[in-house]
């Protein structure tokens, strides 16, 4: 319950925390919109991939997250079709979805 305070967070582990990130309207329309900032801000898939990390995470991507991120996009793309802002759309949620977003160490 959002509305019920605590003193210190406890330490769950519990599969529905994640569901809930991944399929909340409001991960999905947080999703769209770093996407279109994204498209705005960036000409090519890089840029917009080491843009995407400097919103979320404050640093660039390493070359393994920029490497994986366009794979990722790449597959995704064919399999999606035309519908090259869905897979987009999932990579923003994904990096929106991480722990590295979410907890602060």
């Amino acid at each position: 319950d959002a509305n019920v305070s605590s003193a210190r967070r406890d330490v769950t582990t519990v599969p529905q925390q994640q569901l809930f990130v991944l399929n909340s309207k409001f991960m999905i329309q947080s999703a769209e919109s770093l996407v279109a900032r994204l498209e705005a801000a960036a000409s090519s898939d890089e840029q917009r991939i080491a843009l995407a990390y400097e919103h979320a995470f404050a640093r660039p991507p390493t070359a393994d997250e920029l490497q994986f991120s366009l794979n990722f996009l790449r597959i995704a793309t064919e399999n999606l079709g035309d519908d090259r802002l869905s897979a987009w759309g999932q990579l923003a949620q994904a990096i929106l979805a991480s722990n590295e977003f979410t907890w602060i160490d």
